[in-house]
């Protein structure tokens, strides 16, 4: 993803979205209670200290970590 992609999705949708959170953890909540544990994750990054490619960074590792653990559980 692009810093402006990382933007938009990660900052800008806190102030566009009703609840105030970003996209990701927004469409996540969507799919029910079997991606909330991933959704709660995401939503615990804080995009307001960091650079965007540490961001991305970041969002890349949540992802991963997670697939690894779901994988595990299987």
């Amino acid at each position: 993803m692009s810093r402006g992609v990382i933007f938009y999705h990660l900052i800008d949708a806190r102030r566009r979205t009703p609840l105030g959170r970003n996209d990701f953890t927004e469409w996540l909540m969507g799919y029910g209670e079997e991606h909330q544990e991933l959704a709660m994750r995401i939503a615990g990054i804080d995009p307001y200290f960091t650079t965007l490619s540490e961001l991305r960074n970041e969002l890349h590792q949540v992802f991963a970590a997670y697939m690894r653990e779901r994988r595990g559980r299987s």
